[in-house]
């Protein structure tokens, strides 16, 4: 498993997760373009620099507040973008399968300046560069090989709640520092 940090994580921490068995990666920092946005968002593009991290076929990106309970290697066999909706008709960022690309990357820095996010984040970032992904067909792991391989890959898959549902946790007083 690899964990992208940043430059604001210590030394110590760095050398905690390797014990911990992971493969620590160092990212710079994405500035959110947005003026108008939580504060706590100020560092949330980054998140976007995974659809860059093309020495990897393949990315199943977690939000650090995701709880894996069960095995999620299907997801693994999502094609070009897979996420789930979410609370609403809205992609959802916190769980997403990404096949990097510099093309799609470079594409979507293009579009940071432009493009609206309703979050004042990533999240409101990718709603509207995957404008059409309430449309998406939804992701099936059972789907063989071969059938897959006959037809053109989607661009988008949506993920069904069982990989991202909200199952009875939630933060007292949603307080956020």
């Amino acid at each position: 498993m690899v964990v992208l940090v940043s430059d604001g994580v210590s030394d110590y921490a760095k050398k905690l997760l390797k014990a911990d068995g992971w493969m620590v990666e160092m990212i710079s920092l994405l500035a959110n373009p947005n003026q108008v946005r939580p504060k706590r968002f100020w560092g949330v593009y980054t998140k976007l620099k995974i659809f860059n991290m093309t020495n990897y076929k393949k990315v199943v990106y977690l939000d650090a507040d995701t709880i894996v309970v069960k095995s999620i290697e299907d997801l693994f066999k999502c094609q070009k973008f897979c996420a789930n909706l979410k609370h609403s008709e809205r992609l959802n960022s916190g769980v997403m399968v990404v096949e990097p690309s510099e093309a799609v990357f470079n594409d979507m820095m293009s579009k940071v300046n432009t493009l609206p996010s309703y979050t004042g984040g990533d999240q409101g970032f990718l709603n509207s560069y995957y404008s059409d992904f309430p449309n998406a067909h939804v992701f099936d792991p059972n789907i063989p090989e071969e059938v897959l391989k006959s037809r053109p890959a989607p661009e988008m898959e949506r993920l069904s709640t069982l990989y991202n549902a909200d199952v009875g946790l939630y933060m007292l007083a949603n307080k956020y520092p």
